[in-house]
């Protein structure tokens, strides 16, 4: 007992020190230097170009909102994919700058010259309102891999959030390097977090990118082209299973990191 009281008031004291030094607590700091500004081009392999034409946030809404307005001022994308990322104040304990919340969002269909409006809320039950936004996108190394939702000893790790939190993957079935008379596949299961409305109808898409490069493999925009999943999803805890076809003429899908993309 006597160590915990003496951890607690050398926190106290270096807290104090670092004050007395000029530093403060980073939740305490304002961040707003972070949010997204009209006129950001987004960080995108050439020749894809997408600029932000009009970036809102109300972080007084719960949860806490931003309205981006983007523009393709590229080549046309069958499906884009980025990242609102909202920073939350970090708990007292904590020497993290600020909680992050990423909340995906994918536009399908994105024109040459087209702008499109789009609303994305934070996931519920931040309890301080959020201190920035930003868009977020990424590549290469930066694109975090598909995950389903796993147990272990530490817990339950959730899985990847789709549509603006209201799916997750809840598990992955995988055979990308098969036995000579086998063959490739590839299945998810997509469970709505829903409570208030039915999902309905989704398309999707599997980017790969190679563990040789990182790059996003070519696959042609054939097998890149949006497809419908079988079933409607309903509301919160319903299921429907994602078997992506067309595994058996691509070749290469060793190690290859496999990222579901979904919109409606």
């Amino acid at each position: 007992m006597r160590a915990g009281i003496g951890c607690v008031l050398a926190l106290a004291a270096a807290v104090a020190g670092c004050k007395a030094l000029g530093f403060q607590e980073e939740t305490t700091k304002d961040l707003s230097s972070m949010n997204t500004k009209a006129g950001t081009v987004l960080d995108l392999d050439l020749p894809h170009k997408v600029q932000v034409v009009k970036f809102e946030m109300d972080f007084k809404s719960n949860p806490a909102k931003a309205t981006v307005t983007l523009k393709n001022d590229g080549p046309f994308e069958d499906l884009f994919s980025f990242d609102v990322e909202f920073g939350f104040p970090a708990p007292a304990e904590s020497f993290a700058p600020y909680n992050p919340d990423f909340v995906g969002l994918d536009i399908a269909e994105f024109k040459a010259g087209e702008e499109r409006k789009v609303v994305i809320q934070a996931s519920p039950g931040h309890k301080d309102a959020a201190l920035f936004a930003r868009v977020v996108t990424s590549k290469g190394s930066d694109v975090t891999m598909t995950a389903p939702r796993e147990s272990s000893r530490w817990g339950l790790r959730v899985g990847t959030k789709l549509l603006g939190n209201r799916v997750e993957v809840v598990k992955l079935d995988a055979n990308l390097t098969p036995k000579e008379g086998e063959k490739p596949h590839l299945s998810f299961t997509l469970e709505s977090q829903d409570d208030k409305a039915e999902i309905g109808t989704i398309k999707y898409m599997v980017q790969f990118y190679s563990q040789k490069d990182e790059k996003l493999m070519d696959l042609g925009r054939r097998f890149y082209s949006l497809k419908p999943v079988g079933s409607p999803l309903g509301k919160k805890g319903s299921q429907v299973t994602v078997d992506v076809a067309g595994l058996e003429s691509i070749t290469g899908l060793a190690g290859a990191k496999p990222v579901l993309r979904v919109t409606q």
